[in-house]
């Protein structure tokens, strides 16, 4: 499950393009999806993720500041709290 976890928050970072913004923003985010991720997953936190942040261009332009660091953990920590947010309310659970 961690593993799974982890593709997907990684997923979530790498969706960083100017055609990562508005419709096409989940659809990025599915293709960037690390090789080996649970797609039906990804396709799920990505469709989050971009409902999370529609109208928000500022939490979006923070993962894209963010794509450049490679720890996961120091990526997410670079986040804007919208973003933070929205990364955090879609990730699954471990349950």
């Amino acid at each position: 499950m961690k593993i799974k976890m982890a593709s997907c928050v990684a997923a979530l970072f790498i969706m960083t393009t100017g055609a990562a913004f508005g419709g096409e923003f989940a659809d990025w985010c599915v293709a960037s999806a690390p090789e080996g991720a649970d797609m039906s997953q990804v396709e799920q936190t990505c469709a989050c993720i971009e409902d999370a942040t529609e109208g928000d261009e500022a939490a979006r332009a923070s993962m894209e500041d963010a794509d450049d660091i490679k720890d996961r953990d120091a990526r997410f920590a670079a986040l804007s709290d919208d973003a933070k947010a929205a990364v955090a309310a879609c990730r699954p659970s471990d349950s």
